[in-house]
């Protein structure tokens, strides 16, 4: 979106034909007419071809802002496209292995990712996540044989690598916040496990429109929690006992 003058402007991208056709667009929507602004106006020819100018340098500067904000990874967004459900399970859809080759390590075998990605379009998926790009992902997840393996692993785990990258410095910087309200200086030597397992449950509730009130633990959530377990037993990985420490003055 920009703030123009008057409105805010949808933009697909930041071409000046596209930026251009917006915002003549949007002008036809409110019935704004340029030329009838200048025929009815009484302003001599000097100061109309003035008001032209500053209107082409005002295009011309909203294009270069609009270029400056946008993000190195455009590409990788516009990607995202590929992965909304008319399109995934369309019969008419474009390869998904110019997607896969800059992101090899999502997935395990490119030849069955693109049988997998040809097969979503002759599954019956429910309609009720057609409409959500989370929630279709989550089934094509879940969707497995009668012997509880997965269908369709490779594309999945690619689609939801993408769908959860950061689209803004802005989500990263409220996880950090978050982070540092749970990392604080009363608790200042959790495991990088431990802050994982409470951002986790922070989110999670959310999502789930829950709090620590009103959530409801399941019996097997209950039996887990158990102090007659041996620590030692349990298996760690040497990244995971890496401690986070702050400095207390």
């Amino acid at each position: 979106m920009v703030d123009t003058f008057y409105r805010l402007v949808p933009l697909a991208d930041a071409t000046a034909v596209t930026i251009y056709n917006q915002v003549k667009s949007c002008l036809q929507e409110d019935n704004l007419s340029i030329t009838k602004l200048i025929e009815s106006c009484s302003l001599d020819k000097e100061k109309i071809n003035y008001v032209k100018e500053r209107c082409k340098n005002f295009v011309v500067e909203l294009i270069n802002q609009v270029q400056i904000r946008l993000p190195d990874n455009v590409e990788t967004l516009l990607m995202l496209k590929s992965f909304h459900p008319s399109n995934a399970t369309s019969q008419c859809k474009s390869s998904i292995v110019p997607i896969a080759c800059r992101y090899k390590s999502t997935f395990q075998d490119i030849d069955e990712l693109e049988n997998e990605w040809s097969n979503l379009s002759f599954v019956q998926w429910p309609a009720a996540c057609l409409g959500s790009t989370v929630s279709f992902w989550a089934e094509v997840n879940d969707h497995k044989t009668s012997a509880g393996e997965k269908k369709i692993p490779n594309v999945a785990s690619l689609a939801l690598s993408l769908l959860s990258l950061p689209l803004s410095n802005a989500s990263i910087e409220i996880i950090f916040s978050q982070m540092n309200v749970v990392h604080s200086k009363l608790r200042n030597r959790l495991t990088v496990r431990s802050v994982e397992a409470i951002l986790q449950i922070r989110y999670g509730l959310s999502l789930q429109s829950l709090s620590c009130v009103t959530f409801m633990p399941s019996p097997d959530m209950l039996e887990n929690f158990s102090a007659t377990k041996d620590p030692e037993k349990e298996e760690v990985d040497s990244d995971v006992e890496e401690i986070l420490s702050l400095d207390i003055e």
